[in-house]
């Protein structure tokens, strides 16, 4: 890797540099967000009209209802099927019923995305993902925890009543066996399943 000598710019020329900004041709992509000047009633006075509403059933029309984000089948889940503005309606008031302005998202990716114009919305999906992955793990665990509960306290009482009455204060408290039998559950149960599949 080659040594580069950075450049420094004076007071001076950087007093003149701001003064000639606007001549500084931009590229041609860049184009600066301004925000509309619509106010948060008018935008949602806005998804209530006819005019959205006629404009959401044409886009939804011929299209395959899957996230573009996460890939969920909104035919499925199509509570959560939400048509969602690539470039926001705050900074592009004027593309709120540009079809090429839609993209079908599910509520999920619709909320992580925001008010953000995003290129790559598949990264907005792996996010979602990785959270729902989370939200099974921890129903399932849950719901193991329930089912699992009665059978194991039967087994600690007995193990606890088994120890000389001196090795009673260090045995393992009920939190910490009925985890450590949830986690040996969780494992015998994927190993079940991996052997069926």
């Amino acid at each position: 890797m080659r040594y580069q000598k950075k450049q420094y710019v004076s007071k001076k020329q950087a007093r003149e540099l701001l003064a000639n900004l606007d001549s500084i041709p931009l590229h041609k992509d860049f184009k600066q967000n301004k925000i509309s000047s619509k106010t948060y009633e008018e935008t949602q006075d806005f998804y209530d009209s006819q005019e959205w509403k006629s404009c959401r059933e044409e886009f939804l029309m011929d299209k395959k209802k899957y996230c573009r984000g996460c890939g969920l089948d909104l035919y499925i889940h199509s509570e959560m099927l939400n048509v969602d503005h690539i470039k926001p309606l705050k900074y592009h008031w004027e593309n709120r019923i540009d079809q090429n302005n839609l993209q079908i998202l599910c509520e999920d990716c619709n909320k992580e995305k925001g008010n953000q114009i995003i290129e790559d919305i598949t990264s907005i999906g792996k996010i979602v993902k990785d959270r729902r992955k989370d939200i099974k793990f921890r129903n399932q665990r849950n719901q193991i925890r329930e089912e699992v509960r009665d059978e194991f306290i039967d087994e600690w009482r007995l193990e606890w009543a088994s120890l000389p009455k001196e090795h009673k204060n260090a045995a393992l408290p009920f939190d910490k066996f009925l985890n450590m039998k949830i986690n040996d559950t969780i494992q015998k149960r994927r190993n079940e399943s991996k052997k069926s599949s």
